[in-house]
């Protein structure tokens, strides 16, 4: 059975004024699922599935509020619904520890329990095989590598070009790479991301077989984006919520 990937949200750092969510995937590989961050709106993608997934955890790259925020909803949700959801609870969220105040609103009740992760960890859930890579971003965020069934999905989280992530990504069947700017497009004042070209670079030089690009702003033109990343990797597509990508 192959690995799937559900996109629930690609924009950030805010959802748009209609429809889009922040960042939020679902991967399922043997009846067994995981969430892959959990931004603004991604609930309501989650349970708008049918049935809704069994989870058998969250991983959160790092704890900005537009890769969490819904999380501190998710676990109402987990109190109330999870075991008609066939969730075992509690639902284990694992995440960077930092920072602390963030880290220690994850865990609520018999309903959810936050992991500390760090770099070099590996993790099994269920079928999964998760390896995990400390990212250059402000606050302490982790790329993750995913495994299973003979497949892997590589999620760059939130990052400016960095060696140890291309690295991470190594052979990935998918790379999910966050293209949050142009090239020579300016930044938001103390935000480290990467551009449309430098997700191209980073999927070229780690040799995966396919890129899809995510972390949207409302700003840009998703078509400039996918054109810019495609002037130097060929096999690139935007992910595009509500799809589901076989890896």
């Amino acid at each position: 059975m192959i690995m799937r990937l559900t996109v629930l949200g690609v924009y950030s750092p805010f959802p748009p004024a209609g429809t889009g969510s922040c960042p939020g995937y679902l991967v399922e590989h043997e009846g067994t699922s995981l969430l892959l961050d959990c931004g603004s709106g991604v609930v309501k993608g989650l349970r708008k599935l049918q049935p809704v997934p069994r989870l058998a955890g969250v991983v959160i790259s790092h704890l900005h509020g537009d890769h969490m925020s819904d999380l501190l909803v998710l676990k109402y949700l987990a109190d109330a619904h999870g075991p008609a959801y066939g969730w075992r609870l509690p639902l284990p969220v694992y995440a960077p520890p930092t920072p602390a105040g963030e880290f220690s609103a994850l865990s609520f009740r018999q309903a959810t329990l936050a992991h500390g992760v760090d770099a070099g960890q590996q993790l099994e859930i269920g079928p999964f095989h998760l390896r995990f890579r400390r990212t250059v971003h402000p606050i302490e965020t982790y790329a993750v590598r995913i495994e299973a069934g003979g497949r892997t999905l590589t999620y760059s989280a939130d990052t400016a070009y960095d060696e140890g992530v291309v690295a991470l990504a190594a052979d990935s069947d998918l790379f999910l790479c966050e293209a949050t700017f142009r090239t020579g497009q300016a930044p938001y004042p103390n935000l480290v991301h990467m551009t449309a070209a430098d997700a191209g670079r980073a999927a070229a030089k780690a040799g995966a077989k396919r890129l899809l690009l995510t972390h949207f702003s409302e700003e840009n033109s998703l078509t400039e984006l996918e054109q810019e990343a495609e002037s130097v990797f060929s096999a690139v597509a935007l992910a595009r919520e509500g799809e589901t990508y076989e890896i």
